[in-house]
């Protein structure tokens, strides 16, 4: 089990607050804001590109479907990706994605490309499909590192890299 889960968390790491808005129900109606332009910067832009990777992948491993993630990975990220959503969905495991995150956006390496690193603590867990946990919390500490290129208009993650922090 320790295998499947790190070779699954391998690829994501998940845990993403979704917030809501709209009318509270009391009779008035929602006016439309007045439209403002704001420039966001690129690391605002990959900022919010990776929560939404980060609710896209929660919600995969938990329904074990891989409708959505081409909005959010591309190439051999998203082929990897998608085959480990189908091994956990052959073996009725789906993944509780649980983690605590700490993360900043970094320059990258090559033209188009820019890098988040992620501090997390894992708590995440492999279920069976009544979604009982089937392994205890690791309570782990990770270093993720993730790469995003803009592909077809938007900022995707095209490759992500896993460790764990020295233990000295």
């Amino acid at each position: 089990m320790k295998l499947i889960r790190w070779i699954a968390l391998s690829l994501f790491v998940a845990l993403a607050a979704a917030g809501c808005s709209g009318s509270d129900g009391g009779g008035e109606v929602d006016r439309p804001a007045k439209a403002t332009t704001t420039t966001l910067t690129i690391e605002q832009e990959v900022e919010a590109a990776f929560r939404k990777y980060l609710e896209v992948g929660e919600d995969a491993y938990l329904r074990l479907d891989t409708a959505r993630l081409g909005e959010v990975l591309a190439g051999a990220r998203l082929v990897a990706f998608s085959r480990d959503i189908e091994k956990l969905k052959a073996d009725g495991t789906p993944l509780v994605t649980r983690m605590e995150h700490n993360y900043k956006v970094i320059a990258g390496d090559l033209p188009g490309q820019v890098m988040l690193r992620d501090d997390v603590v894992n708590h995440s867990v492999l279920t069976d499909s009544s979604g009982k946990a089937l392994e205890p919390d690791p309570n782990e500490r990770l270093i993720e590192i993730y790469t995003f290129e803009r592909k077809d208009g938007a900022w995707k993650v095209v490759f992500a890299q896993r460790s764990r922090p020295d233990s000295q």
